[in-house]
This record gives structure tokens, C-alpha cells and sequence, in this order.
């Protein structure tokens, strides 16, 4: 059950980031004309880009999700924050993969029960429940990273005026 909420806390997150007044405006990723690019980063757009990414996973679409994380690789991140920046491109590629791997072993094994092979099903049930507690326990590492890493990111968001300022406090 635990694993459970894990997940429904992440989706949820997804559907609030949704819930953005300006969410329909948003870029796929963060990127500017380079000839227009500024040398701030804007921590508004990098938490909005998550936000994209973990909605394609919540809708199940895991490889379009890992794709978008491979396209912030090119995002120029100061050094600040870079090792955070990895280090939660990282939990999220393996969520990702974990949810995957889940979602598929979780079908396979309901093909199975519908076809009454029970021996068959529980042998794909073993491994998605270790899955399930990957996952778990990725979303709580996420958890503890966004916290570490909301001083960083607060840092330059005090810097910032607007939205993301009144967001910080």
C-alpha cells in the first residue's frame, strides 16, 4: 500500500504542475534561441520541464519521458546545481524504467489469471512486486532530493521576482 501512495504522490504532483495557469505555454524543454540566451537559468522552466516529463510518465509513456530527460543533458545548468541536476535525472530514468518494467510484468500476469494459469501468473507477480518497491523507494529518494535540493534552487529563485518568488515563500 505504501508503494502505492508513493506513486499516487508523484502523479498527483504531475496533475497539479498541470494545473498551472500558463502550463498550456510551456516548451517541451528548456531552450532558447542561442543568439537570444541569457546565462540565468530559469528554475521556473527547469521545474516545469519535470513537470512534463513526469506527465508523460504518469500517462504511461515511459521512453517519450526518458527522452525528454535526455534532451536537458544539452540545457546549460550552472555548476551549482548540476550534480543535483544529474543526480535527479538519474532517479527519474530509473523510476521510469521501474514503472515500465511494472506496468509490463503487471499485464503479463493479468493475461495470465484471465487465461487461469495461476502457477504462471504468480512467477510475474514476484518480480513486479519487487519492482514496486524499486519504485517506492526511488520516489522517496526523489523526495529527499527535491528537499536538499529546494535551498539551490531557493537561492536563485529569492534572485527571481514574480511567480517563482512567490512560489519560494
Amino acid at each position: 500500500m505504501k508503494r502505492f501512495s508513493f506513486v499516487l504522490a508523484v502523479i498527483l504532483l504531475v496533475v497539479l504542475t498541470a494545473c498551472s495557469p500558463d502550463y498550456d505555454r510551456l516548451a517541451e524543454s528548456p531552450h532558447e534561441d542561442p543568439a537570444q540566451a541569457s546565462e540565468l537559468l530559469d528554475p521556473l522552466s527547469l521545474l516545469r520541464f519535470y513537470g512534463n516529463a513526469l506527465d508523460l510518465a504518469a500517462a504511461g509513456k515511459y521512453q517519450n519521458a526518458q527522452g525528454l530527460l535526455a534532451e536537458l543533458e544539452q540545457a546549460n545548468i550552472p555548476d551549482e546545481l548540476s550534480y543535483i541536476i544529474d543526480r535527479y535525472n538519474e532517479l527519474c530514468r530509473q523510476l521510469f524504467s521501474a514503472l515500465d518494467g511494472l506496468e509490463s510484468l503487471l499485464e503479463e500476469a493479468s493475461v495470465l489469471l484471465g487465461e487461469n494459469r495461476i502457477d504462471d501468473a504468480e512467477q510475474k507477480l514476484e518480480p513486479a512486486a519487487a519492482l514496486g518497491d524499486e519504485a517506492g523507494l526511488l520516489v522517496a529518494e526523489m523526495t529527499t532530493a527535491t528537499a536538499n535540493s529546494g535551498g539551490s534552487l531557493g537561492a536563485i529563485a529569492k534572485l527571481v521576482s514574480g511567480e517563482l518568488g512567490l512560489a519560494y515563500e
